[in-house]
């Protein structure tokens, strides 16, 4: 046993330092691609989110016999109480509230206290936001927003031409937005959102614009990527420079070959 013992030898110190050395390599080439893994997790969670809602939308078209889900009831118009849609669909299907959170901008990253009877408007991509109707008892947060074209008339139908007035109106299917990422419960995006406001500006990817209707959506949660659901009810993850090239109201102007900054 003795002669085996002084037979035995250990690592020398270079070569020790060549395994940790081709160890480091290998974790070196792995994180991005794992990271790359964590991101398309992400991706595809908020995909599903997003087609979630669009299924509890068509449950409420079922009940409703295919009205579109209304902005506000109530009285005359300085007493209407506003419905944010996401109440109205948890009135239809309770889960759905499971799925009103973008994996990059939980509840968890929201700078304000959850409950307060006040509206916060998230000033970066990774919060999300916090809104109260009218009447202060409904309160909700989440990051996801709906196309506010797909609402059910807000005012005199005359005076929205561009506006969906009802659910056979929505065409082509398959390119009307219905849900996707967003730093507010919804918006009107229109042809005249300056695409050179948006694009000049780097910094818009991280915080959104709120003054521009466009500029909600425009967030580099994932890879300058957006998930969204369309009326047809799918859903997939689009480049960020095709949100002119859909059809979010009966008239929008679309445009092609939008840089991305």
């Amino acid at each position: 046993m003795n002669m085996i013992n002084k037979n035995r030898r250990g690592f020398t110190l270079i070569e020790l330092l060549v395994v940790i050395s081709i160890i480091a390599l290998l974790i070196a080439i792995l994180m991005p691609a794992l990271g790359k893994a964590r991101e398309q997790a992400r991706l595809i969670t908020c995909v599903t989110n997003v087609r979630s809602l669009s299924q509890a939308y068509d449950l409420y078209l079922s009940n409703y016999d295919g009205k579109l889900l209304p902005y506000y009831e109530g009285g005359d118009f300085a007493r209407k109480i506003q419905n944010l849609w996401l109440l109205q669909l948890q009135k239809i299907q309770k889960d759905v509230s499971d799925n009103r959170f973008c994996p990059m901008a939980a509840r968890a990253n929201l700078t304000v206290d959850p409950v307060a009877k006040s509206q916060y408007y998230p000033k970066h991509k990774k919060e999300p936001w916090h809104w109260h109707g009218l009447n202060t008892e409904y309160v909700a947060d989440g990051s996801y927003g709906m196309n506010g074209w797909i609402y059910g008339p807000k005012y005199n139908e005359s005076d929205l031409p561009d506006h969906y007035k009802n659910s056979s109106e929505i065409k082509p299917a398959a390119n009307v937005p219905r849900f996707f990422d967003c730093i507010w419960v919804d918006t009107w995006p229109s042809d005249n959102n300056s695409v050179n406001n948006l694009t000049s500006d780097p910094g818009l990817l991280e915080t959104g614009s709120w003054d521009s209707m466009m500029g909600r959506i425009w967030i580099n949660r994932h890879a300058k990527k957006l998930a969204m659901s369309f009326w047809d009810g799918h859903a997939e993850a689009i480049p960020l420079n095709t949100l002119w090239s859909l059809d979010w109201h009966k008239r929008f102007y679309k445009q092609l070959d939008i840089t991305l900054p």
